[in-house]
């Protein structure tokens, strides 16, 4: 990677890092909140549902705007943005929802950004390096992260952690006005913009390559199970193994530690390991992690598991992101990065609402099975769509 295009990825990644542990400080308060104000595994659900939202409503605007103009400023103005709206939540807890759903409105646009802008800052061939090595900083994250906001909810007034959060997004779009970005969206001819303009002509496109077409679809499948996994973990941490805040991020700290790990070894191999099959082995080993977990009720037992899960949830991470950035035009990536968003957290909501409230009846465990065997199952899918579409591409060069 040459020296210019490293001082934008450093840059880049270094801003997502930062904002990263705000973000893992302030998720974990917003969590112990919902449950001290109502211990309900659904009052959790609801939580999650409110910052899933605006995925679903957004998505397809976030997409054209992202495509159309200047990310870098996208990127800076919603950091800014999230840092004030983040400071309201301690302040407003009765209101906390709405708050919650204006910061997942505006990460609706920033999202989108992060992995859109990355081609136009870096070159192809620079993808996958680039995306292990933020893999790998957000598996570091994952480490700190939680462990630092258990210690502080434990230690401090819970509003401590809103404040850091509110501080990394600052810190982060600072970071953001070095970026030297030189794409012009707005410059693209007219009949190339108002040939992808509309979101359905977006799904025609994805659906008219294979490859991404089955990427987008098993992601949606993961997000199926991602939205009851990752809201009623916590709770099977408090019933079933006895534990705090503390020890749910530790056990966060335990699967960020070996996601870390993966991460810099992936991006010493990656060269001999095709994306596919990094995205496959990840997927299926994902799946059986988090089916195994919920069978268990010790907690050291429960480390072990949550640093095989992520093992396979850091391939899963670096081949998802990159697969799509290689299978997509370039200045359709805005469009097709808010589609994915926009399908995977319509299924995490699907969950959160039946599963979230089926969980006090059917019990958390039970649930989260369910999860897992989801999982499992997108995998199979993935390892069969992969081929099949191998086979149509050949198909096609014979012809």
């Amino acid at each position: 990677m040459n020296k210019y295009n490293f001082l934008n990825a450093a840059r880049l990644v270094s801003a997502r890092m930062i904002s990263d542990v705000g973000n893992w400080v302030s998720r974990i308060a917003v969590l112990t909140l919902a449950l001290e104000i109502n211990g309900a595994a659904s009052s959790v659900s609801f939580v999650s549902i409110a910052s899933l939202i605006p995925y679903i409503l957004f998505s397809p605007l976030a997409g054209k705007v992202v495509d159309r103009y200047n990310q870098k400023w996208i990127l800076i103005c919603g950091d800014f943005l999230r840092s004030v709206l983040v400071i309201f939540i301690p302040v407003f807890k009765t209101n906390m929802l709405v708050i919650l759903f204006l910061i997942s409105l505006v990460s609706t646009f920033t999202d989108v950004c992060n992995d859109s802008i990355v081609p136009f800052i870096v070159e192809n061939r620079q993808l996958k390096h680039v995306n292990s090595i933020n893999s790998t900083f957000s598996s570091l994250i994952m480490v700190l992260g939680p462990s630092l906001s258990g210690i502080l909810t434990a230690l401090f007034p819970v509003q401590i952690c809103f404040y850091l959060d509110s501080a990394s997004y600052l810190v982060s779009g600072l970071l953001l006005l070095g970026i030297h970005y030189e794409h012009h969206p707005h410059n693209l001819s007219e009949s190339s913009v108002a040939k992808k303009e509309t979101f359905l002509e977006t799904l025609r496109y994805i659906k008219s390559t294979p490859k991404l077409f089955s990427i987008i679809i098993t992601i949606a499948a993961i997000g199926l199970a991602a939205g009851m996994l990752n809201s009623l973990l916590i709770v099977y941490v408090y019933r079933y193994m006895n534990q705090t805040s503390a020890g749910y991020g530790l056990l966060l700290s335990s699967k960020g530690a070996a996601m870390l790990v993966t991460s810099i070894l992936l991006y010493k191999i990656v060269e001999n390991v095709s994306c596919e099959k990094i995205f496959n082995i990840s997927l299926l080993g994902l799946g059986f992690s988090l089916l195994v977990f919920p069978l268990n009720s010790s907690f050291a037992i429960g480390l072990v598991i949550q640093a095989v899960n992520g093992i396979c949830n850091a391939g899963y991470a670096v081949s998802r992101v990159s697969l799509i950035q290689l299978s997509s035009d370039p200045n359709q990536l805005g469009k097709v990065f808010s589609v994915n968003s926009l399908l995977s957290n319509a299924f995490s909501i699907t969950s959160l609402g039946i599963f979230g409230v089926l969980a006090d009846y059917i019990g958390v465990r039970t649930v989260l099975l369910i999860g897992g065997g989801i999982v499992v199952l997108a995998s199979i899918y993935s390892v069969v769509a992969f081929r099949k579409s191998d086979s149509i591409r050949d198909s096609k060069e014979i012809n």
